[in-house]
């Protein structure tokens, strides 16, 4: 049965889910409200997208992680079925989702979640959305399934070593993705699609290029 690979975040939704999972889950807490508040300041957008670039570190996101120190997967997890319901459903990429449909009404594939997002909000999306087979960012859990406010595996990058990983190996029926760190997937796959926005669609085209990739087609986020 072919593989169709599906990124969660820019792709299925038009949200960053870890970010928004954390306003969603920290609305009523005036430590975030700060927090969102320096995070919106010009330096810290600056510093945060120069530290990714030269270390890969997201420093935002680090922060944020660390502020789920503490709650139980289970917490987290229901936290992020109320997120979907409430929030996420309301944020769907709609042709990505007409797209999935059709295959797999049509056509004899299985859809495989890939996202470098939190693993309990891809655990909720997956079984919100009846897919079997997710992998995802790990965050850190003591014995007893606390969080420990720290990833222990990060997909970002890392998505093809993870999928051989679980003997899902290319070719790929399909692809589904807007990020960019996603290339070497979209070299394997038979069908590549790529979600852009226009500001993003120059940076795409030349990364396509580079890579000899000519047959793909962009879907445009509606953000």
């Amino acid at each position: 049965m072919g593989k169709i690979i599906v990124d969660i975040c820019g792709t299925l939704f038009n949200s960053n889910t870890t970010y928004d999972f954390c306003r969603f889950f920290f609305v009523n807490s005036k430590r975030y409200r700060i927090l969102e508040i320096i995070f919106n300041s010009s330096f810290i957008y600056l510093l945060n997208a120069a530290c990714f670039k030269l270390m890969r570190k997201d420093i935002k996101k680090i922060i944020l992680i660390k502020m789920l120190n503490g709650y139980s997967y289970e917490e987290l997890y229901n936290a992020a079925s109320l997120f979907y319901d409430q929030y996420l459903v309301y944020h769907k990429n709609i042709e990505v989702w007409n797209l999935l449909n059709y295959y797999l009404q049509n056509c004899k594939s299985e859809i495989v979640i890939c996202s470098a997002t939190l693993d309990f909000i891809a655990d909720a999306i997956a079984n919100k959305m009846h897919i079997e087979l997710h992998i995802s960012s790990r965050l850190l859990y003591t014995l007893n399934a606390k969080c420990k406010g720290k990833i222990l595996v990060d997909l970002y990058g890392m998505k093809k070593s993870a999928l051989q990983a679980k003997n899902i190996s290319p070719p790929f029926e399909a692809v589904f993705t807007d990020d960019i760190s996603d290339i070497e997937l979209l070299k394997f796959s038979v069908r590549r699609f790529v979600i852009v926005s226009h500001k993003k669609r120059h940076k795409w085209d030349v990364l396509l290029k580079k890579s000899d990739i000519i047959n793909y087609k962009y879907l445009y986020s509606n953000a």
